[in-house]
């Protein structure tokens, strides 16, 4: 009798076992999983809209507003087929691949200013592409290949000890975190690499490290007649996947020898048959789950607090939009008006005003080197372009914020700006800002109201000719 084992977010594994089918299904189509015998489940939802996902924020890729609708569906397609395979009792096996964490549009707007200022925010969502799998979303994304077995329960231990020189761990879980039986862990340390989930419908997770199908030792290149390479899979390649895909089989055979309970009819559930302990525990369990709910939200109130207090030391390694942001929070503490710049034709990082005078800024953060002359060239046409605006009745100084070698500490920092770039502000009346700089500023009046420091940290800007910008030492 054939065993059909769908294998979703992979699109070829080398097995060629008899009397086994092997369907591979990408996340985009929508397939049932009831027909399954078995799943193989590869959490890689990510890369298929990774061609959708052209912007980041964050630091981290962003799947644009028109496709992250169609993402939302396809999650909430699959935690519906995934659920329905749990309670068909299917045995799922979950690959636990290299994680990947993402933001996508939730199609919800915010509006921040009035008027003429009045922004539309679009709201966006970090998820990771382990949401697809039950109970696994809270990990420790880990690297390594020295994994010990370490369990007495056997269930695993002939995949494991046939397929050992295969096997490597992209992701790690603690305790707390995994919602099974932990089998397989780090040789040295705690972090668990697999295990078993069983359900409350006598079905079975089987959670393993990854595999690396592009292991040298899995693909041979050959030549074609045209001149083009072609690749196939080694003998080494087949051999492994036919023992693991012989391995999962068994793995299935034997929970489900352990499972013969019959489901209860409906009947059961009737007055009559009713069980005073049962209810009680039935209500006690209602109750935790409410618990659970109302951590679950004070706890997600508490992440948001902590992103917003951890903004200011995006000022020490962030670029992009993360640095702009952080930038408007610390110009905004300490007395300006600052906000990113948006018409129908052009889009400035940030302008921001007090009544000693208007500036314009561009951020720039490098991972290895300083801040170059064309950050410069950049800035004085934004500058030229901002001014001539019909709308804008001030004229604007120009402000580079520099976060040059972003990855290093601080303290080990070479110069932000290069001398050529130092040299061109001064020429042409361009305040160069360290971005590292107005981090002990931030951190110092986010625990005190100076209003006095503020205004010295205004007065340090706004009175600067030209070069680079010196903040006054943080009070004692």
């Amino acid at each position: 009798m054939s065993v059909k084992i769908i294998a979703v977010g992979i699109e070829e594994f080398p097995s060629d076992n008899a009397g086994v089918e092997l369907e591979f299904v990408p996340y985009r189509k929508h397939c049932s999983l009831i027909d399954a015998d078995m799943v193989l489940l590869f959490p890689t939802i990510f890369d298929e809209f990774n061609l959708w996902a052209s912007s980041k924020y964050r630091g981290k890729q962003c799947i644009n507003q028109e496709m992250s609708g169609e993402f939302v569906n396809d999650l909430n397609f699959w935690d519906k087929e995934i659920d329905n395979a749990i309670k068909a009792g299917i045995m799922i096996c979950i690959v636990c691949v290299k994680p990947i964490e993402f933001y996508y549009y939730t199609g919800e707007k915010e509006y921040s200013g009035t008027g003429r200022n009045r922004q539309i925010i679009n709201d966006v969502k970090l998820i990771n592409s382990y949401f697809v799998c039950p109970g696994l979303s809270v990990y420790h994304a880990s690297f390594g290949a020295s994994i010990k077995y370490n369990s007495k329960n056997a269930i695993l231990r002939t995949i494991w000890e046939e397929n050992k020189d295969c096997f490597q761990y992209e992701v790690t879980f603690e305790e707390d975190n995994f919602p099974g039986e932990p089998i397989l862990y780090q040789n040295k340390g705690n972090g668990i690499l697999g295990g078993i989930i069983s359900t409350s419908h006598n079905s079975h997770i089987i959670v393993l490290p990854a595999f690396n199908l592009n292991d040298p030792k899995f693909i041979d290149t050959n030549q074609s007649e045209d001149g083009t390479e072609e690749e196939s899979w080694t003998d080494i390649a087949v051999i492994f996947a036919n023992k693991f895909v012989k391995n999962l089989i068994s793995i299935n055979k034997t929970l489900k020898n352990k499972s013969e309970l019959s489901p209860p009819p409906d009947w059961v559930s009737n007055k009559e048959y009713e069980i005073e302990a049962e209810k009680k525990i039935e209500n006690k369990i209602l109750l935790i789950e409410k618990r659970i709910q109302d951590l679950t939200g004070k706890k997600l109130i508490k992440e948001r607090e902590l992103e917003n207090t951890i903004i200011p030391k995006r000022l020490l390694y962030e670029a992009g939009t993360p640095l702009e942001d952080s930038l408007k929070h610390c110009l905004s503490l300490i007395g300006f008006k600052a906000e990113s710049y948006q018409d129908n034709e052009s889009q400035f990082d940030v302008v921001f005003t007090c009544s000693e005078g208007a500036f314009l800024g561009e951020a720039e953060g490098k991972e290895k080197k300083a801040i170059d002359v064309k950050k410069i060239s950049q800035l004085m046409r934004n500058l030229s372009e901002y001014i001539s605006k019909p709308n804008v009745k001030l004229s604007a100084k120009g402000v580079l914020f520099g976060n040059g070698y972003r990855f290093t500490p601080p303290a080990q920092r070479a110069e932000q700006f290069t001398t050529k770039c130092i040299s061109v502000a001064e020429q042409h009346n361009i305040l160069l800002i360290r971005t590292m700089d107005l981090f002990p500023i931030y951190q110092y009046l986010l625990e005190h109201r100076d209003r006095n420091f503020k205004k010295q940290c205004r007065e340090a800007i706004v009175n600067s000719q030209f070069g680079l910008v010196k903040f006054p030492n943080i009070p004692e």
